[in-house]
C-alpha cells in the first residue's frame, strides 16, 4: 500500500493551497467579462476583441460577494524588484492604491524544476471581497489556443491577507499565487491565458453523525466505519486519541471539497491533529483522521462541503510594456472545473 500522511496544528477549520466583481481598474479601457455557454468564439489572440460590460454595484452582502469574480491584479517575476510589477494588459503599476496593495501580502520564495529545467516563477496578485485564509488556489498556463504551456509547473504556492487585516486599506482579501509558467530557457510568449481554480465559499454543513455510531456509515460521500479511541502515541503525558476511519466513495465530483472535523460536549469545533490517505494495489482507498481527545469527549462528527470554482483570465501580459486586451472568462455553472486545487489534509481527495 501507498500510503502519505500528514500533520498540523490544532485549529478552526480551514484550508492552511489558491477575489470584486470584474476584471475592471487593472486594466486600460473596458474587459469583456463573459460566460462560456455564451454564444462567444475564441478568434486567434490577434482577433480577440474586448466586450464591454458595467461594473456590478458594491454589495457587502457576502452571499452575494461569493458569486463575483476573482480580479487578477498585477504580476510580477519572482526574481525581480517588486517595483517592475506590471497589470495584466502590460501596463506599469503608477496609482498610489495600487502599489500600496502590491506590497500588502508578501510572498515567500519558490525553487523547482521541470523537466531538468530550472523553472521561473511568476506571482499573480489576485483579490476578492470573501478572500480569507481558507481560501485555496490553483493557475494553469495556457497558450492562446487553449493548449497547456509545454514547460509550465516547478510547484506553486500561496499567501494570503483577509479583508481587514492588519494595514488593509481596502474592503478585499489578497492573495499572491506563485506559480510556473516556462523555465529560465524558454522563450517566453507575449501573453498567456490564466486559468484559476479556486474555493472561496465558506464551508456547509451537510451531514452529522454521533460519536457513538455503530457500524459503518454511508454518509456524504463516505462509507464511515468506526471512531476508535487509542493512546496517544505522539504525546508522553498518557492522553488518548481518536481516530475516524473512512473510505471516500467513488461517487464524488470535482466541484466539490469536503473535510470533516469534531464536535466535542462544550461546542467546540475540532479540525483534525493527524491525517492518512492511502490506496490499496486494488484500487481499495482509505482514509483516517485523528482528533486529540477522548471519545468521550466528542459529541459528534460534522461533514462540511465547498464548491469549487474556475475562472480563465485571457491574453494576460508576459512582458511588461507588451499590451494586450485581457479579457475575464467563467464557465456555466454545470461545468466542472479541469483541476482541483490542493486543500487542508482533512478534505477528501477528488476522485480520480
Amino acid at each position: 500500500m501507498n500510503r502519505q500522511s500528514h500533520r498540523n496544528r490544532r485549529a478552526q477549520m480551514g484550508i492552511g493551497i489558491f477575489l470584486a466583481a470584474v476584471l475592471v481598474a487593472a486594466v486600460a479601457g473596458p474587459l469583456a467579462v463573459l460566460r462560456a455557454d455564451a454564444p462567444v468564439t475564441q478568434p486567434a489572440q490577434k482577433d480577440r476583441q474586448p466586450t464591454t460590460t458595467s461594473k456590478p454595484a458594491a454589495d457587502k452582502n457576502k452571499q452575494n460577494n461569493a458569486a463575483q469574480l476573482p480580479q487578477l491584479r498585477f504580476l510580477a517575476w519572482q526574481d525581480d524588484d517588486i517595483s517592475k510589477a506590471w497589470k495584466p494588459n502590460g501596463e506599469p503599476i503608477k496609482d498610489e492604491a495600487d502599489l500600496k496593495a502590491l506590497r500588502r501580502v508578501h510572498p515567500g520564495i519558490i525553487t523547482g524544476t521541470t523537466h531538468g529545467e530550472v523553472s521561473r516563477y511568476l506571482r499573480l496578485w489576485i483579490s476578492h471581497p470573501d478572500l480569507d485564509r481558507s481560501a485555496s488556489f490553483f493557475v494553469r498556463f495556457m497558450d492562446v489556443s487553449g493548449k497547456p504551456l509545454p514547460n509550465s509547473g516547478g510547484g506553486a504556492g500561496s499567501v494570503t491577507s483577509p479583508r481587514g487585516a492588519e494595514g488593509s486599506t481596502d474592503d478585499l482579501g489578497w492573495v499572491v499565487v506563485t506559480a510556473s509558467p516556462a523555465t529560465l530557457k524558454d522563450d517566453l510568449p507575449k501573453s498567456v491565458d490564466i486559468v484559476v481554480t479556486y474555493v472561496l465559499e465558506p464551508w456547509r454543513e451537510t451531514d452529522t453523525i454521533n460519536a457513538d455510531f455503530g457500524g459503518p456509515v454511508t454518509v456524504d460521500g463516505y462509507i464511515v466505519t468506526e471512531a476508535k479511541e487509542a493512546v496517544n502515541d505522539n504525546r508522553d503525558d498518557g492522553s488518548v486519541k481518536t481516530t475516524l476511519h473512512y473510505s471516500p466513495t467513488d461517487d464524488d465530483d470535482s466541484r466539490t471539497v469536503r473535510s470533516i472535523v469534531a464536535v466535542t460536549t462544550d461546542g467546540r469545533e475540532l479540525s483534525h491533529d493527524e491525517a492518512s490517505y492511502r490506496q490499496s494495489i486494488t484500487g481499495e482507498k482509505m482514509a483516517s483522521l485523528t482528533f486529540y481527545v477522548p471519545r468521550s469527549e466528542i459529541k459528534l462528527f460534522k461533514f462540511q462541503a465547498r464548491t469549487v470554482q474556475e475562472v480563465t483570465f485571457q491574453s494576460v501580459s508576459l512582458q511588461p510594456g507588451t499590451i494586450t486586451i485581457p479579457m475575464v472568462v467563467a464557465p456555466p455553472d454545470d461545468r466542472p472545473p479541469a483541476t482541483t486545487p490542493a486543500t487542508n489534509p482533512a478534505t477528501k481527495p477528488a476522485a480520480k
